[in-house]
């Protein structure tokens, strides 16, 4: 009995070996390929945006930008997600004035833009979303009173890739930013973002 046990002790720790071994195997593949392992990914960059009115009165709001993105499609050289680029920037002359722009857009990444492991040459980000801004500045006007505009708005988006190729595969990309207030104060924002798309997080 206890030779039996022994031998089918060993042929189970045979079979269990192999199918341990393929998900090893096949887990180095994907890793190599970069195909299904990736979901989150990270753009980080400075912007100057530009909201202004009816009457003009533009408020220019430089600013940081980090946009953590989720990979909801994706193959080596294009990708559907959904991205957060959000720009924040505080001003200290006379008070400390915090501006923020939250948007949440919907990308598509074609190219190098996907920052993948593809090696191609051009790249492009296209973006659709809804977005809020508090942009403001004291520092436009002698007189010490700060300028503000905040509202919702909906959001394009268009990016080109303009880095070149390394090893890590990150990539430099100069966005477009355009937005329209939703409401009936009239608002529009437009700016200017470069970004580097991380290949890895």
């Amino acid at each position: 009995m206890t030779q039996k046990k022994a031998y089918l002790l060993a042929i189970c720790l045979a079979l269990s070996i192999k199918p341990f071994a393929q998900t090893d195997a096949d887990s180095l593949s994907l890793n190599a390929t970069g195909a299904g392992k990736k979901i989150g990914y990270l753009r980080y960059g400075f912007s100057v945006l530009l909201p202004f009115n009816q009457q003009g009165n533009p408020v220019i709001f430089p600013g940081f930008t980090i946009a953590p993105g989720l990979r909801v499609f994706q193959t080596s050289d294009f990708i559907f997600s959904l991205s957060f680029p959000i720009t924040a920037w505080g001003t200290f002359k006379y008070d400390y004035l915090l501006g923020i722009d939250l948007p949440a857009m919907i990308d598509i990444n074609i190219g190098s833009a996907t920052a993948g492991d593809q090696r191609s040459k051009m790249g492009y980000i296209v973006g659709f979303g809804y977005g809020y801004i508090d942009a403001v500045n004291n520092y436009d006007n002698e007189e010490g009173v700060y300028r503000r505009s905040d509202f919702w708005s909906w959001r394009i988006e268009f990016g080109i890739d303009i880095g070149k190729e390394n090893n890590e595969n990150d990539r430099d990309i100069l966005f477009l930013n355009y937005g329209r207030s939703l409401s009936d104060r009239r608002f529009w924002m437009v700016g200017l973002s470069l970004q580097v798309m991380l290949h890895k997080l």
